[in-house]
């Protein structure tokens, strides 16, 4: 079959022949309007031909309704609670918030990963291994407690007290301590005591000092007060 050469005349004559108007489906006009304004951008290219622009123009008129969408499209919306959004970074470009995003997923999945180690090893062997405890070390604080703040209402008494026990045995930070021991071990104490955890607090105790150092001794003499009440002295003679 032979291909003939189309040339601005018989574009021309095409036109006024045919008399045609393109009716794009509602499907592709979302991209034909990426297309357009893509396109626009292209008018003071000193590299792009004026009249062929011009032409193309002239031989593919737009819709009357993309036509409004691109004018539209011009103007920029922005509505924003300036509460809620006080707090997010200046995002300068494309590349800044794809870093933002991957960040945010990162540490999500690492908050999620360590969560569950800590959970299953603390259901298989009712302790957790110094792999894991490295990973916790290694943790910013905020990191930490966002996930012991996730197993605070999964981890029964026993988990919690096994997990106290894995971070002394591998001697953990004071840091580490605080966290576990606001996020998990003070929510225990409201609702179970036991001679387990009376342990699992004084060796914590013997390892840190300062707030945490203080704050276990009033529970442990708070504890030494409502237990005298129940059981003889000589019970807490040897502390």
């Amino acid at each position: 079959m032979a291909i003939r050469t189309i040339n601005k005349h018989n574009l021309i004559n095409l036109n006024i022949n045919m008399n045609f108007r393109y009716n794009f489906s509602e499907n592709s006009k979302a991209d034909l309007l990426e297309f357009v304004k893509e396109a626009q951008k292209q008018k003071d290219n000193k590299y792009c031909d004026l009249e062929q622009y011009k032409l193309w123009k002239k031989m593919l008129p737009l819709d009357s309704n993309i036509e409004k969408a691109l004018e539209v499209s011009k103007e920029v919306i922005e509505i924003m609670d300036s509460e809620s959004f006080e707090e997010l970074p200046d995002i300068k470009n494309t590349e800044t918030l794809n870093d933002l995003v991957e960040e945010n997923i990162n540490n999500s999945i690492v908050v999620e990963d360590v969560t569950y180690a800590i959970k299953e090893n603390l259901e298989k062997i009712k302790e957790v291994p110094k792999s894991v405890i490295r990973d916790i070390e290694d943790y910013p604080v905020d990191k930490l407690k966002g996930s012991l703040m996730l197993l605070s209402e999964e981890l029964n008494f026993e988990d919690v007290v096994n997990l106290g026990n894995s971070l002394v045995r591998f001697n953990c930070s004071e840091s580490v301590f605080s966290v576990y021991f606001q996020t998990l071990l003070s929510t225990k104490l409201r609702s179970e005591y036991s001679d387990k955890l009376h342990s699992l607090l004084f060796k914590i105790e013997s390892y840190t000092n300062g707030v945490l150092a203080n704050e276990i001794s009033r529970v442990l003499l708070e504890e030494k007060e409502a237990a005298s009440t129940r059981t003889p002295p000589s019970v807490w003679n040897h502390h």
